[in-house]
């Protein structure tokens, strides 16, 4: 630890400046946790911001959880009312016993929007959440306002980068020990901007019931033989009529960035937007650039 991010007491205690966690990014923001039923699947989210703003609801990736949202929460809860919600099967929602192929989690959105009270809203998607939300704008188009997607995929599959990500998630690390759970976010977050509570936070995740149980039901999305069930075509990007934002870290190597230009450039009313110095997660590693560029989008104003 370097000098410059210490502080001694008179006492001669030290304490680290630059300590980073979930909780001290929401200290002093009216905020809530709670469960939903939606549908069947009783659903952990976050809420913040105060209820008949517009709605906004952030949507993770594969094997990750809704905390990863948190550093952005005050920013958007300020203008927005700001959900973020465990995807089946990951996080502390429900796992029940069958593939949890894109339309099943488009449901979900739908269903936990019945659940709180939601007519319309944004939503959220990064990565893998990214097929979802994309899939719930297509299936759901009368209760979309804005469309985010952050390092995009689903529009093809790639075989090998299918199997990469089942051996990086699903079997050459246990997510719910330490060790796990900080290769996995090394995957996602550039090392500069990693921080312990959400290697601590990934662990936790990944520690509760059934979350090994869930795993063939999460691989579908990477098998050849089921993976079609959730992409998201090129006619299908076509038809979401509504502003969209596509938002990719410039040094993210798990997407490319012409399959961002190319996603932007299939909705209608898309556009691509860039972070510098992030991977795969911009949102988590520089909440303050994500904030410049997102909440503009969402107020109309870029």
């Amino acid at each position: 630890m370097n000098e410059a991010s210490l502080f001694n007491l008179a006492q001669g205690g030290a304490y680290k400046l630059d300590f980073v966690s979930f909780w001290s990014a929401i200290q002093g923001l009216p905020f809530r946790q709670d469960y939903a039923q939606a549908g069947d699947v009783r659903t952990r989210y976050l809420e913040a911001g105060e209820r008949g703003k517009p709605a906004v609801i952030f949507l993770h990736g594969f094997m990750s959880h809704a905390d990863v949202f948190l550093r952005i929460f005050p920013e958007h809860a300020k203008q927005f009312h700001t959900f973020a919600i465990d995807v089946i099967g990951m996080g502390f929602s429900d796992k029940p016993d069958y593939p949890y192929h894109a339309p099943v989690c488009a449901k979900q959105v739908a269903d936990f929007m019945d659940a709180v009270g939601l007519d319309r809203a944004t939503v959220v998607g990064t990565s893998f959440g990214s097929r979802i939300v994309s899939r719930f704008a297509i299936d759901y188009p009368d209760r979309m306002d804005k469309l985010t997607l952050v390092s995009p995929a689903g529009l093809r599959f790639d075989p090998e980068r299918g199997k990469r990500l089942i051996k990086n998630h699903l079997e050459d690390h246990d997510e719910s020990t330490w060790d796990g759970a900080d290769a996995a976010m090394r995957l996602i977050v550039n090392g500069q901007y990693m921080f312990d509570d959400a290697i601590a936070a990934r662990m936790q995740a990944q520690s509760q019931p059934g979350a090994r149980d869930a795993y063939p039901h999460l691989a579908v999305h990477h098998l050849p033989e089921t993976a079609e069930l959730s992409l998201i075509s090129a006619d299908d990007y076509r038809s979401i009529d509504v502003p969209a934002l596509v938002i990719k870290g410039l040094k993210d190597e798990l997407t490319d960035t012409s399959l961002t230009e190319e996603i932007a450039g299939l909705l209608p009313q898309g556009r691509a937007a860039y972070i510098h110095d992030t991977i795969h997660a911009p949102y988590l590693e520089r909440p303050d650039a994500f904030n410049e560029i997102h909440i503009p989008f969402l107020k109309g104003e870029a």
